[in-house]
């Protein structure tokens, strides 16, 4: 269901592409452009537009939501380099 305000039921929700970062605890979400880029944090339940940037008000919430991304992220990167290969052609050209 796309409509209304409907809690999920999940632990968090971790992104790590093109070395962009995000980490979703509940209302909470934890983002960062690049892999430098400083963490920026919105309360998505009061801001769903992600206008106001907590960060700075919330360093103790930043930390704990950086070392948990750092250990999914880390565990994501174990379990992928340890997989072994399918043997299926990942990108195909033409069309």
């Amino acid at each position: 269901m796309f409509g209304g305000d409907v809690d999920l039921k999940r632990e968090f929700l971790y992104f790590h592409h093109n070395k962009n970062r995000a980490l979703r605890v509940g209302s909470e979400k934890l983002v960062a452009i690049g892999e430098k880029g400083p963490w920026e944090l919105y309360d998505l339940k009061k801001d769903r537009s992600e206008q106001k940037n907590l960060a700075g008000k919330n360093g103790d919430v930043v930390a704990r939501m950086e070392k948990q991304w750092k250990k999914i992220d880390e565990e994501f990167v174990r379990v992928r380099e340890a997989a072994k290969p399918t043997g299926l052609a990942r990108m195909q050209s033409g069309g």
